[in-house]
């Protein structure tokens, strides 16, 4: 079949996958055929371009668009059971008759929220559990994506709390609510954004914050020096200006704007709910005001080692690797990359891996970390290398668990399985379509395809495959998606594009020790490329692990662990 008919192919399928989004292994299929037409006509020594002039990006953007209309939204799966999860605060999803068809954890532990059953009154004030239910019974007649209500409930804390009701489509394209919590924390850099975004003036921002703040009007026009009458008019003006209809609605407004552009206000780590009793979740803030979030797992004590993770596991820690903390007195730091989470992101890409960099350098001084190791794991590898070159005399040596290294030629990207050669090329030659095809994968995964969709991704590793059946892997696989693509996209694809580039933190010699763990059956980087690679070179060890695939960290971490203490005990007695 030739490139022409696989490309008609091609833009039929995106066409088709705005309502059967389970068709994306199809897609990932005709892709990697269309994509090796190109790597056909080329030199061996050289990885071809995917032309200029493809009417295949513009037939995905039409092809998104329609998702959009379909209820899939573009940034953001909002009716997504794992976007509502991601949730720190309550959130829920309510049928037309009231019942939860979702919630998150926070919402089961702080409003008594139960999946499958009716909305509980007793968290709501005074009348505010029937509007709550007369509105969901005419939802269907009400703009998607619009504010409906704000209701103001008391946690079983006595804690007060307001949601916002607003509508959403499910996967099944029916119409139901969405109950988010509003968040009333201010922080001048959202502030600024959100000024310039909505051509505010400062009284009017004054006007904003003072509602989202919870203070009066009276003590705004106090500050001001204005009568009270003056500040309710220039209010009353603001609200026309955004075509809003009350204060509840400005509110709505703002704390949707600082979580749906990533720009989350930076909250006390302290107030985090997290469903996981052995994990800490923090957050730092960078001199410009933005957020990097970071966990810690295993002894407060222990020897701390910073895990640049992968993007299929992401901070997945298994019971076993805690264990293994507690035995070995180890203490994982775990950063989220920029776009991942709840940590904000950069400016450009061209810098991810440099603006990381300083990232963990600013990580170490705030947790009083003067020397350590790393971890890495795939994806997180090129992070973990750019750390280890700008940081030489703090990062001391490095173990790397399914590695990945820069390509140089169609040769090398021929050795790849289907799978991962179709991410690598379009990370590499086309990063415009790159987004698109993780935004139908993240479609798949909303559509309640998430199974399917990860056991496709390792359809040519049987240990992977293996490992992913195991029940506790399955939902730290979950939980991983939530959490990195809570912002869209965004942050899995620059990811994918900064793996792909040729990068040059590996150029010899390296200022530091490095491990390479590489799985036997690796379907990313072979045995072999890596062996290659390393040819000549004393500053990289490799070490291959049988009976393992690209999550070999989980699949053996007693022989991670073991590696991790002689690497330190060799370093250390230098």
């Amino acid at each position: 079949m030739n490139n022409q008919k696989i490309e008609n192919q091609l833009i039929t399928l995106a066409y088709s996958m705005a309502v059967e989004p389970q068709r994306w292994h199809v897609m990932t299929g005709l892709m990697d055929q269309w994509l090796l037409g190109f790597v056909d006509n080329a030199e061996d020594t050289n990885i071809p371009t995917v032309p200029e002039d493809t009417p295949l990006v513009e037939h995905l953007i039409h092809a998104m668009d329609l998702m959009e209309r379909q209820g899939q939204k573009y940034n953001h799966g909002t009716s997504s059971p794992r976007f509502i999860d991601s949730e720190l605060e309550p959130a829920a999803l309510l049928t037309q008759k009231g019942n939860i068809q979702h919630c998150n954890i926070s919402a089961v532990q702080k409003l008594g929220f139960s999946i499958g059953t009716n909305v509980p009154k007793d968290p709501f004030e005074h009348g505010e559990f029937d509007i709550l239910l007369r509105t969901l019974r005419k939802i269907e007649r009400l703009k998607v994506d619009s504010f409906v209500q704000a209701f103001n409930v008391r946690d079983v804390n006595g804690h007060n709390l307001t949601l916002a009701l607003s509508v959403t489509r499910s996967v099944n394209n029916e119409t139901i609510g969405r109950l988010t919590t509003i968040s009333q924390s201010w922080h001048p850099s959202t502030a600024q954004q959100f000024k310039s975004s909505l051509n505010l003036t400062d009284t009017e921002l004054a006007i904003t914050k003072t509602i989202v703040s919870g203070q009066t009007l009276a003590q705004l026009a106090k500050q001001r020096g204005r009568s009270i009458g003056t500040v309710r008019n220039q209010l009353k003006a603001l609200l026309t200006k955004l075509e809003l209809n009350s204060k509840t609605e400005l509110v709505c407004l703002y704390s949707g704007y600082a979580r749906f552009n990533g720009l989350s206000a930076p909250q006390d780590p302290s107030i985090f709910i997290d469903p996981e009793p052995w994990r800490e979740r923090r957050q730092l803030i960078r001199p410009d005001g933005t957020c990097l979030a970071y966990d810690l797992v295993g002894p407060e004590k222990g020897r701390p080692i910073i895990h640049f993770s992968d993007l299929v596991t992401a901070h997945g820690v298994t019971t076993k690797m805690r264990e293994l903390l507690d035995v070995h007195n180890l203490r994982l730091v775990l950063p989220w990359r920029p776009a991942w989470g709840h940590s904000d992101p950069y400016a450009t890409l061209e810098t991810c891996a440099e603006s990381f960099a300083r990232d963990i350098e600013m990580l170490m001084d705030e947790l009083s970390i003067q020397t350590c190791q790393t971890l890495g794991s795939n994806t997180g590898t090129p992070f973990q290398y750019a750390a280890g070159r700008r940081l030489p005399n703090r990062l001391l040596c490095h173990t790397s668990c399914s590695p990945t290294i820069p390509l140089h030629t169609s040769k090398q990207m021929k050795q790849m399985k289907p799978q991962q050669r179709v991410i690598f090329f379009l990370a590499r030659t086309a990063p415009q379509l790159l987004f698109m095809y993780c935004r139908f994968a993240m479609a798949k995964v909303e559509a309640g395809y998430d199974e399917q969709h990860v056991a496709s991704l390792f359809e040519d590793s049987p240990y992977d495959l293996a490992t992913i059946k195991i029940p506790e892997i399955r939902n730290l696989t979950r939980n991983a998606f939530a959490m990195a693509t809570m912002q869209g996209p965004q942050g899995i694809a620059w990811d994918l594009i900064h793996k792909a580039q040729l990068w040059d933190y590996l150029d010899p010699p390296y200022p530091t020790p490095i491990l390479f763990l590489c799985a036997e059956h690796d379907p990313d980087i072979s045995k072999e490329l890596l062996a290659d690679f390393i040819e000549d070179r004393n500053d990289i060890e490799l070490r291959i692990i049988p009976k393992s695939g690209t999550m070999l960290h989980l699949q053996h971490p007693d022989i991670l662990f073991k590696a991790l203490d002689e690497q330190w005990a060799k370093v250390t007695k230098k």
